[in-house]
């Protein structure tokens, strides 16, 4: 989650606009070089990243690097 300028609490929000939540699994699109991974979302409370796992390891990305692929049932 970050804060607009009113200092209201917004989602961070995918490629396409939708907004990314803890557990959900995403399709992270390496910036550098063009591959894609799909990785589970284990923290997006940051500020500006979102923080992603799969089974050979974490990273951090820019929400807008990552396209949701399927939805965390909560």
């Amino acid at each position: 989650m970050k804060q607009n300028e009113a200092g209201t609490t917004v989602p961070l929000c995918d490629a396409l606009g939708a907004a990314i939540r803890e557990g959900d699994r995403v399709l992270w699109t390496d910036p550098e070089t063009g591959d894609a991974q799909e990785y589970e979302v284990w923290d997006a409370s940051r500020e500006d990243m979102v923080r992603l796992s799969s089974e050979w390891g974490e990273c951090e990305a820019l929400p807008q690097e990552c396209t949701i692929v399927s939805r965390h049932c909560a």
